[in-house]
């Protein structure tokens, strides 16, 4: 519709930070899907967390306290594309086994550890099918 998604999410910046941390916070006492409660509140988690994780990345670009890589860039649908098959799952499982109490502390610090456990093994395997099967790659992620 003509939109530019920067100036549209930027509009609820503070609101989705607020309300994100709020979420964050009911979800890891509520113990995410495991509860009634927590399987209520989670969808509306996410999608706050994902306008959060927006404007967190505006700001971050705009201040130019990061920059933005090539490679991650090129990375981004490989690892959006593979991240649910199995790799989330395992990452989950790891770090389920690693930190294994059920403390709100523990379990924030496990709900943190799964994606960038997850997000590093794809990346890796991102690196790795890029130096040893680039053409497989490339038909994988679109550039045929």
């Amino acid at each position: 519709h003509g939109k530019n998604l920067v100036k549209e999410i930027k509009k609820i910046k503070f609101l989705s930070f607020a309300l994100g941390i709020l979420l964050l916070l009911i979800t890891v006492l509520c113990d995410g899907n495991n509860t009634s409660t927590g399987f209520l509140i989670y969808p509306f988690f996410v999608i706050v967390g994902v306008c959060a994780t927006f404007n967190l990345a505006i700001f971050l670009l705009e201040s130019g306290k990061v920059k933005v890589y090539p490679i991650l860039s090129k990375s981004s649908f490989f690892i959006y594309a593979t991240h649910t098959l199995l790799i989330l799952s395992v990452s989950r499982a790891v770090c389920s086994r690693i930190l294994y109490w059920n403390t709100p502390l523990v379990l924030t610090i496990r709900y943190f550890a799964t994606p960038i456990l997850a997000v590093g093994a794809c990346f890796t395997l991102y690196i790795v099918m890029k130096k040893f099967t680039p053409k497989l790659l490339d038909v994988l992620t679109g550039n045929r």
